[in-house]
Parts: structure tokens; C-alpha cells; sequence
């Protein structure tokens, strides 16, 4: 093989991986911290049931009643189509602009690798620091057992947990770590507490 098309495919590594960790990054920042939207309320209403040691508190009020069930710890079905969407139409702009072409099973294949990634570490981490088991609110999550014993022995899922609780404990101007799941963009864009 061609050191221009293993480069390509080098490329096409680096760019699935930053499209997914700013994928994330902006949902969390601009749509979930934002209350104009949807997911923006029940995130903000989610930020303001949590206390500083990630208990969830007045679960018993009527807006948190309204963010539903799954209490805004897991990614449900609509975001799940929204983010695969975007992050296959940004697949697709590489694939059609890329002057080098790739498989295109390795074209396809390979995102969905940070999105299923991305989907059960969230399912899985998320409900976890928040005193919840994400199996519990969906079959797209680690077994608790499993998500706990990372979450306490591996040294990047413990980074995960620590880096998230820092994104509740830090207030306005200061509130970074969006990236939950993908690190990256937060270091990109220098919101990284």
C-alpha cells in the first residue's frame, strides 16, 4: 500500500475522532447548557438538582418531574439519531471531498466505533456518578457491576468521572468539561477545569 493512502487513512482516523469529540463538546456546551432548547432545559434543570457531591436533590419538584424519566442521565433515542446523523454527514463531506478515496466499509465502519463508545460510556458513566445505574434506563449501558469496577480500578474511566464531576461543581464563566465521554475539544477550546 501507497504511504499516501496509508496517510489517508491516518487522516480519516484523526478526522472521525474530532468531529466526534466536538460533536459532543458542542451539543453538551451550546444545546444542553442552553435553554431554548429542550435538552437545554432538562440539563439545566438536571445541573440545578445536583449537589456538590453529585446526589440528585428535590427530585420531588415539579420541573424535575418534567425532564421525565430518564431524568437526563442518558442519551435516549432522539439524541441518539441526531448525533449518528451529524456524525455521518460529516463522514460523508470527508468521503465526497477527500481527493484520495478509502474503503468505503472503513468509511462506514470505523465511526461507529466513538459512537457506540460514546453512547454507552455516557449510558454507563453518567447515571453512575449521579448514585444510578444506567441499566436501569436503558439496555445501551454497561451492566452497573461492570461500569462501578471501571469507574473505581481503570485509571481513564476514573479521569472520566472526576473530569464530569468537575463540570457540576464548576459555576458560570467557569464551567468547562463538556466532553464527557471523547476527550479533546475541551483542551481545543480551552475549557478544560
Amino acid at each position: 500500500m501507497e504511504f499516501k493512502v496509508v496517510l489517508s487513512y491516518l487522516v480519516y482516523l484523526i478526522y472521525v475522532y474530532f468531529i466526534s469529540t466536538n460533536i459532543e463538546y458542542v451539543f453538551h456546551r451550546f444545546m444542553m447548557h442552553d435553554d431554548k432548547y429542550f435538552y437545554g432545559k432538562s440539563h439545566i434543570t438536571h445541573h440545578k438538582h445536583t449537589d456538590n457531591e453529585m446526589n440528585l436533590i428535590y427530585r420531588n419538584t415539579k420541573d424535575y418531574e418534567d425532564i421525565g424519566e430518564a431524568e437526563n442521565l442518558i442519551f435516549e433515542l432522539p439524541e441518539v439519531l441526531g448525533i449518528s446523523v451529524l456524525l455521518y454527514l460529516l463522514v460523508y463531506l470527508f468521503y465526497f471531498f477527500y481527493p484520495i478515496k478509502i474503503n468505503v466499509y472503513f468509511i462506514i465502519l470505523i465511526p461507529l466505533i466513538p459512537l457506540i463508545y460514546a453512547i454507552i460510556m455516557w449510558n454507563s458513566i453518567h447515571p453512575h456518578i449521579h448514585y444510578k445505574c444506567g441499566k436501569d434506563y436503558t439496555p445501551l449501558s454497561l451492566p452497573c457491576d461492570i461500569t462501578k469496577y471501571l469507574a473505581e480500578k481503570n485509571s481513564f474511566v476514573k479521569w472520566l468521572v472526576t473530569n464530569h464531576k468537575k463540570h457540576h461543581i464548576y459555576k458560570g464563566d467557569k464551567k468547562g468539561n463538556f466532553s464527557v465521554t471523547l476527550p479533546g475539544a475541551d483542551f481545543l477550546y480551552n475549557t478544560y477545569n
